[in-house]
């Protein structure tokens, strides 16, 4: 009976282990469309502010670049996720918001532009709405934008900065 349970268990780690790895393996993956999607937009902004007389363009994309990466992970997490309508906008306002972390230090909020932290916010967003919203309700179109929202301004407020300093 003893050696029955201790198989259970391990077959149970090993395919809860087998989950994550897919999960994580299917993230990544619309991150890095997400990413590359607005790295290439970015990159042809940036041509256009070589032109002669256009080098204007290139003070207002400067910061858009950084937002727009964010929400391009979110999207791109998202849509490997198959999610959609208000989740998916809920989940790349998340992925915007895991741009902006807020420093204890200085008590400011700052555009941080790191990917892996735009990506952590999505994911912890798209896991507080699994978990809370099981069933529709009438109110999903408030609750869930809210939920995503809130999950991923929290996140921002206490984890963006350690999760920043992973990559620098």
């Amino acid at each position: 009976m003893e050696k029955e349970n201790k198989i259970n268990y391990k077959d149970k780690f090993i395919s809860l282990l087998k989950y994550l790895k897919n999960n994580v393996m299917v993230t990544s993956n619309g991150m890095a469309i997400g990413l590359f999607g607005t790295l290439i937009i970015g990159t042809i902004f940036d041509l256009f502010a070589k032109i002669p007389m256009m080098e204007a363009i290139s003070s207002w994309t400067a910061p858009l670049k950084g937002i727009l990466m964010g929400a391009g992970i979110g999207v791109g997490v998202a849509l490997s996720k198959k999610r959609g309508g208000v989740a998916l906008v809920a989940l790349l306002s998340s992925g915007a918001i895991g741009n902006y972390a807020f420093s204890f230090s200085s008590g400011t909020v700052s555009l941080i532009k790191d990917p892996l932290s735009c990506y952590v916010s999505t994911i912890l967003s798209m896991l507080v709405l699994k978990i809370v919203m099981r069933k529709k309700t009438p109110v999903d179109l408030i609750l869930i934008p809210l939920l995503g929202v809130g999950t991923a301004m929290l996140y921002s407020y206490l984890l963006a900065m350690p999760i920043h300093y992973i990559t620098i």
